[in-house]
């Protein structure tokens, strides 16, 4: 029996990875004004975030419907497979109870795990999902593992702009209004279904030796991740600096789709890792 191993587009894997391993990524709904896109199907992330950059128009997004997981569920059960989905964290999106109720009707065959993490904290525990199903894990060995890597798994963020996270409904008008007088460049912590604002500092360029240094002193990773919002430059050199603590070969590139870019905003600079 295979497990077949089952994201959303929110957990940003890179398509050559997925296809690589055989995971399956639900496209997350996004929408720009009366349009509605689903991510990476109809909307690749360089024209949403040249979209986002010329237009007032603020972004939103929303689950999928359950009857897309099962649709997504029942083929790749037909013929007696498992399936282990992994979901963007419950507190922040309606897309881990969306797929919940999609995998009902399939009693043991389908497992949905919360990743408890966002953008490639998901993703990387995916690809060890996917690894382990490749190397012939059952379906409950998986699933305990994407259970046990979720408490290690750290997404840390360095925004160019608070624009996007007002926009959203994720921060105040006030707060907005002052961060941007004060052009406050926030660095933001997703761990454990959580997230924190660790560090609000005044220069892009500050930002990113803040981040660099907060990944480095997180302890050594397992496995590391660059991800970048249409700032592939940025990524390049938060990869450089990272390199003497974990290999640069090694770790995955991505860029946030747009999903994730909805909140970040363009410009945004972040590191996923699972630690050891």
């Amino acid at each position: 029996m295979t497990v077949h191993v089952v994201a959303d587009s929110a957990s940003d894997i890179p398509p050559v990875v997925a296809e690589m391993l055989g995971i399956i990524q639900v496209p997350v709904l996004v929408q720009l004004g009366d349009e509605t896109f689903r991510d990476r199907v109809d909307l690749q992330p360089s024209e949403f975030y040249q979209r986002v950059v010329s237009s007032k128009i603020a972004p939103k997004t929303a689950a999928n419907a359950p009857g897309l997981y099962t649709e997504t569920f029942e083929r790749l059960t037909a013929g007696g497979d498992a399936v282990l989905s992994t979901t963007v964290a419950a507190s922040l999106s309606g897309i881990y109870n969306s797929a919940r109720i999609g995998a009902q009707e399939f009693g043991d065959r389908v497992v949905v795990v919360d990743s408890t993490n966002a953008t490639m904290g998901e993703g990387l525990i995916a690809i060890q999902a996917a690894r382990a199903a490749q190397k012939g894990a059952s379906l409950e060995e998986v699933a305990a593992l994407c259970r046990q890597l979720a408490p290690k798994t750290h997404v840390w963020a360095a925004l160019n702009t608070l624009e996007f996270l007002h926009r959203g409904g994720r921060l105040s008008a006030t707060q907005a209004f002052v961060g941007s007088l004060l052009q406050v460049k926030p660095i933001l912590h997703v761990h454990n279904s959580e997230v924190a604002v660790v560090e609000r500092i005044r220069t892009m360029r500050k930002a990113l030796d803040k981040l660099v240094e907060l990944v480095k002193t997180a302890g050594p990773a397992a496995e590391m991740c660059i991800l970048h919002a249409g700032s592939q430059d940025l990524a390049n050199e938060v990869r450089s600096r990272l390199s003497d603590v974990f290999p640069t070969e090694k770790m995955f590139y991505a860029e946030a789709g747009p999903a994730i870019g909805t909140h970040a905003g363009p410009g945004a600079v972040g590191v996923a890792a699972i630690l050891k």
